[in-house]
């Protein structure tokens, strides 16, 4: 049985420093939770355990995605601080997520939907020539990662979730803003030379849309940083971002982490505890990614992201054609492997070779100076 792993100091600083962490098996981990969460819906078997448990007020895929933005807040702020430009670490993020999720809009839009279509009209005849709403506009305007449309053709009344073909792609541009955020406060010398001005501003991203949540007065007031999905999912990425600024501070030891696993137990019940669940939560995935031994779990690459993104489309394709008739385990199985398969071709096909491209200087010249700046990776 694998054992936790000692770290010196026990500080987050110190464990940040090492390679040797989980954060891949948790990416994974949670993008198969999200997996799990929307086979319930899509398999038609009722509403998921934790749904069930917390009586509607929160879900598996919503915990897990808001572990994702715990993660995403402290890497990305990491890597802004790691020093370099604004047009590189825009460029990376560009390359981390566009292509991959360019390529995924067109295989929806050419094999999940004629699939569909074919399955439910025995032709692919005027598929490839709806008007407004066909496969092309499917691609076109969805492009620049907010999803305008979600469906390729009208789908019979009955199949779950019959107006989304990827469900899943909505969160891509709320996690891209909060990089733009992060890229603001960075610009501004927040994160390596104003770090106690940093902090103040993390915090007031992270606390202003938990109250905006709960207070209609605070909403009209903030309605700049975006809509009910953003101000869901912000605080947990800038409490990940506040973490690696605090990270200095921070212990990990296994009694914090016990009682930040009762927080955000308890804030599944309790709705009076949901402030507090950003931090708790990002406290306990931290000292997982750091205490979990499977650190050699990327040995042979990050299938999270090409999980994630595919996860959907597999699902409805394998409902369409009733395997989730064979019970819930085989539904989920089923859709593990195929969707794996495709996160693996994903990642060799797209995500790797695009990453490989970080590092192209891009000839920008004296502009590029003009935004140069040491809290820039």
């Amino acid at each position: 049985m694998p054992t936790f792993v000692s770290i010196p100091e026990d500080r987050l600083s110190v464990a940040a420093e090492s390679r040797k962490n989980s954060i891949g098996f948790l990416r994974f981990l949670f993008a198969a939770m999200v997996l799990c969460s929307h086979s319930f819906t899509l398999g038609a078997f009722g509403p998921e355990p934790l749904t069930t448990l917390s009586q509607g007020r929160d879900s598996l895929g919503g915990v897990a995605l808001q572990c994702f933005f715990v993660l995403s807040g402290f890497l990305i702020t990491r890597s802004y601080a790691g020093g370099g430009s604004l047009f590189r670490f825009l460029w990376h993020r560009v390359l981390r997520i566009m292509p991959a999720f360019w390529v995924c809009l067109v295989v929806t839009a050419v094999v999940f939907g004629p699939l569909h279509y074919f399955t439910l009209n025995h032709t692919l005849e005027h598929y490839f020539t709806t008007p407004s709403s066909g496969p092309l506009s499917y691609v076109t305007r969805n492009s620049m990662l907010v999803m305008y449309q979600y469906d390729i053709f009208a789908m019979p009344i009955g199949i779950p979730d019959a107006g989304a073909f990827n469900g899943s792609l909505w969160s891509l541009e709320y996690e891209f803003r909060c990089y733009l955020y992060v890229a603001v406060v960075g610009v501004l010398g927040m994160l390596r030379r104003f770090v106690t001005a940093g902090i103040v501003v993390v915090a007031a991203l992270m606390i202003v849309p938990m109250a905006a949540q709960n207070w209609p007065l605070v909403a009209a007031k903030v309605t700049w940083l975006g809509d009910g999905s953003m101000l869901r999912l912000m605080p947990s990425f800038f409490a990940g971002s506040l973490l690696y600024l605090l990270r200095r501070w921070i212990v990990l030891n296994r009694w914090a982490a016990t009682a930040t696993c009762l927080v955000v137990i308890a804030s599944l019940y309790v709705p009076a505890l949901l402030p507090l669940r950003p931090l708790a939560l990002a406290y306990l995935v931290f000292w997982l990614a750091y205490r979990l031994p499977f650190h050699r779990f990327e040995a042979r690459g990050d299938f999270s992201y090409g999980f994630y993104i595919y996860a959907f489309p597999i699902q409805q394709t394998l409902a369409l054609w009733r395997v989730h008739a064979l019970g819930v385990v085989i539904y989920i199985v089923a859709s593990a492997v195929l969707t794996l398969a495709l996160a693996v071709a994903s990642y060799h096909l797209v995500e790797r070779p695009c990453m490989r491209l970080k590092n192209v200087r891009v000839p920008l010249g004296r502009l590029r100076q003009v935004f140069r700046t040491d809290d820039v990776p």
